[in-house]
């Protein structure tokens, strides 16, 4: 291949002539069967970013694996803002025809945009061999070879689960498989949670690690079906940290759109020690409507209960509100006079 054409020929995939018309794939516009140097500055003349991809897309189809090397080198000069997404295009290309060579270009390249590099060069290597890419991504170093997993766990999802997990294991870094596994079954289980309820209870709830994720289901749920689900939903959990868990994340959640209803439901609740469900819900209803959160606490049946919740709605209205509840202090039961003042004050005078 010619190499005598100087960096300044490389323009930045904008067209610099505004009054040419923009060149199409057709017979109008070809790129040349074997690739040259000047193959990176006929893209430039594309103002589509739909006909520069296609162009790019057919001239990289047409290379070999030196002609990728020396596109590869062009594409250097390439302004900043287009040269990631060209040169990732091209050492996943390179990846099809010398995926070992397309490695060693990305550790060569001193590029900010190293994850994306080496995620072009891993998502065509998982498919194509999928033990040399293991292999390879072995003797990377940690950081190099944690985005090589990632990229090899996201391409195969066809993989078995333990597949995964074992792959994962060899690359030093289990957890990671774990973790996007579970994430993956969360996504799934959010277009269908009454479905995929009883099986992630099941497999998540005594894992600390993985029992956080049911939080979103069992909400997803109750969105779907309204917060009658929140009995089954209790009942379903029988380990108690992820029950608790899982019951104030959903009904705190619902309290940002209904307060009044993930009230009720949190005082209906058959078990919840030291009222601290109850109590976070009414700190979100008060943040939002304290006047509304303090009437309905008012009618709560337990004078402790509704003593102590009365004083956290009060103290989140004075940290949110200070002013306006200073406002608002007679309309205010006499018992919480006191908290409203000190806390108010002391919101005021962190600002003031």
């Amino acid at each position: 291949m010619t190499k005598d054409i100087s960096p300044a020929a490389v323009h930045t995939g904008i067209n610099s002539n505004r009054n040419e018309a923009t060149p199409r794939l057709s017979s109008e516009t070809s790129l040349s069967p074997k690739p040259t140097l000047q193959s990176l500055d006929v893209l430039s003349q594309f103002e589509s970013p739909f006909d520069k991809q296609q162009a790019l897309l057919t001239l990289l189809a047409e290379s070999d694996d030196s002609d990728l090397d020396e596109l590869l080198a062009l594409s250097e000069d390439v302004t900043n803002s287009y040269r990631p997404q060209l040169q990732a295009a091209i050492l996943q290309r390179l990846s099809q025809v010398n995926p070992k060579r397309a490695l060693a270009q990305a550790l060569g390249l001193d590029s900010q945009y190293r994850d994306q590099l080496f995620t072009s060069v891993f998502v065509e290597w998982a498919h194509s061999d999928l033990d040399e890419a293991i292999s390879n991504a072995r003797s990377l170093r940690k950081t190099s070879r944690e985005i090589a997993l990632n990229t090899i766990l996201d391409a195969r999802t066809d993989l078995s689960a333990e597949a995964r997990r074992k792959i994962a294991r060899e690359l030093g870094n289990e957890q990671m498989a774990i973790d996007l596994i579970v994430e993956q079954k969360i996504e799934q289980s959010l277009k269908d949670p009454e479905k995929s309820w009883d099986t992630l209870v099941t497999e998540f709830q005594d894992d600390r690690q993985s029992a956080p994720s049911l939080a979103p289901v069992a909400l997803a749920w109750v969105e779907k079906r309204g917060l009658s689900v929140v009995d089954q939903i209790y009942t379903s959990i029988t380990n108690l940290e992820t029950r608790f868990e899982t019951i104030k994340s959903v009904l705190v959640s619902v309290a940002e759109t209904n307060p009044a209803g993930a009230f009720e439901q949190a005082l209906a609740l058959p078990s919840d020690q030291h009222n601290m469900i109850a109590k976070s819900v009414s700190r979100t209803w008060a943040r939002s409507d304290p006047q509304a959160a303090l009437i309905a606490i008012s009618n709560v049946e337990s004078v402790t209960l509704r003593q102590k919740l009365g004083e956290l709605a009060v103290e989140t209205w004075a940290n949110e509100e200070p002013y306006e509840i200073l406002k608002s202090i007679n309309a205010l039961p006499a018992q919480h006079h006191a908290i409203a003042v000190t806390a108010s004050i002391g919101a005021i005078a962190r600002t003031s």
